[in-house]
């Protein structure tokens, strides 16, 4: 029997039009606790420099929805406590205020060879989720900047790379033969390399993991 979720659907309209007809007064009040949150949870001193955090917040429970044909769709992601909550900070560092009164986080610790902030494990794939320094950092500005050098230094090789694979398609070895077709389907389609799952991951495919119905071949 399928489930009827009416008076959920009806519950969350009204406070759509609730949220909607707030006043100028209440926006702004909103708007400040808002921004006092940012200001407490928002920023991270990493190496004496004040960092931006990424997302700060955990997801709210609610329905799993995953990629494309996800076998675990529908299922119920649980509320995410302080007691499911990692805290990576240095030795001297003042330790972030629990939220929630009464509560307290998992635990604390003081790894400096990672560059997470916090993590926790949701429900449903049994996976860490973490806090991390927004993109703006310097530190992600550093690795950002490492793939770009990978990529300028690909490029004074791409000719040679292509004029190799191309030869290697009609190579008298197999093997020689299904790494060049790998290496033009990633170059001609900007395919992920991808990678073999579970039966109870996402049926999302990369161009190692395609199979026989998502290829139509075309004749030159």
């Amino acid at each position: 029997k399928k489930c009827d979720f009416t008076e959920i659907a009806d519950y969350l309209a009204e406070q759509r039009e609730i949220r909607k007809n707030r006043s100028k007064e209440e926006k702004e009040k909103e708007k400040e606790e808002k921004q006092a949150l940012r200001d407490k949870y928002g920023f991270a001193i990493v190496d004496g420099r004040k960092e931006k955090v990424g997302n700060y917040t955990v997801e709210p429970p609610g329905l799993f929805l995953g990629r494309g044909k996800h076998p675990k769709v529908g299922r119920v992601k649980k509320r995410i406590f302080p007691e499911d909550v990692t805290i990576n900070v240095s030795a001297d560092a003042e330790v972030p205020e629990c939220p929630l009164e009464g509560h307290k986080w998992k635990e604390i610790v003081h790894d400096p060879t990672v560059s997470w902030l916090a993590y926790w494990r949701e429900n449903i794939n049994d996976s860490s989720k973490y806090v991390w320094l927004a993109p703006s950092s310097a530190i992600k500005g550093r690795a950002d900047r490492e793939k770009f050098e990978v990529a300028r230094r690909l490029k004074d090789s791409i000719k040679t790379i292509r004029k190799d694979y191309t030869k290697a398609l009609t190579d008298d070895d197999e093997a020689t033969r299904q790494m060049a077709t790998a290496i033009f389907l990633i170059d001609k389609l900007a395919l992920r390399v991808g990678n073999e799952k579970g039966e109870e991951e996402a049926d999302t495919v990369g161009c190692c993991s395609l199979r026989v119905e998502h290829i139509t071949p075309v004749p030159p």
